[in-house]
């Protein structure tokens, strides 16, 4: 699981607001689970775009979205495959751990 500062979750919930349709509403609770040492958190429901299944995860060092399988679709599936993309690329950008 990559830690990630405060700043960084907001750049990445802002990347699920704008292109995978995150709810402005849920950005106090994500950051709250993204940086929270004690009891982090792998995996955050944002529903958004992708319906409910539509997750963000913070899982062995990689950060993707994901949904349902039984609720994909070529619209879905292409929003999944654009913001995956930035956040590979903003990952990049954040530190390994020690």
């Amino acid at each position: 699981m990559k830690q990630i500062t405060e700043i960084q979750a907001e750049h990445i919930f802002n990347l699920l607001v704008k292109h995978a349709g995150a709810f402005e509403g849920d950005r106090t609770s994500f950051l709250y689970a993204q940086i929270d040492r004690e009891h982090p958190c792998r995996e955050f429901r944002f529903c958004g775009k992708l319906g409910f299944g539509g997750k963000f995860w913070n899982n062995n060092e990689k950060l993707y979205i994901n949904c349902y399988n039984e609720d994909e679709n070529p619209k879905r599936n292409r929003i999944i495959k654009k913001v995956n993309r930035l956040l590979e690329a903003y990952a990049k950008e954040i530190p390994e751990n020690d």
